[in-house]
């Protein structure tokens, strides 16, 4: 089955159902914030984060701020791992860390939310 991408012209194949999320984030390196993206789409084992930072290669770990816009209950913003797996002029394909975070599971927990509601786009 094909899922939007992000990039707004093509479509691929995902071994897991990505949803939109449209949520903007800090990118952070080296625990220092560098640059700002939007999370356009996700699953329960990656992100597409689209933003215009370069200073950035593959299977580099990024931090991100997340803010969540009120779409958990209590909570503003989660901070998550993120290894960068695919790398392009618009954006980066991030695999989320599966580590114990109390952030990765926010955002786990609305990646989750959002499948029961969004309908992948037909192909």
């Amino acid at each position: 089955m094909n899922y939007y991408n992000g990039n707004h012209d093509t479509m691929d194949h995902y071994a897991s159902r990505r949803v939109p999320l449209q949520l903007n984030a800090l990118i952070y390196k080296h625990g220092t914030p560098v640059a700002t993206g939007r999370i356009i789409n996700g699953s329960r084992h990656g992100l597409y984060l689209e933003t215009e930072y370069q200073d950035v290669r593959e299977l580099q770990r990024l931090e991100l701020e997340v803010l969540l816009a009120g779409r958990i209950k209590g909570e503003q913003r989660c901070r998550v791992g993120a290894l960068v797996v695919k790398k392009t002029l618009m954006g980066k394909g991030l695999e989320m860390e599966l580590l114990e975070e109390p952030g990765n599971q926010l955002l786990h927990d609305l990646i989750q939310k959002e499948q029961g509601i969004a309908k992948p786009i037909a192909s």
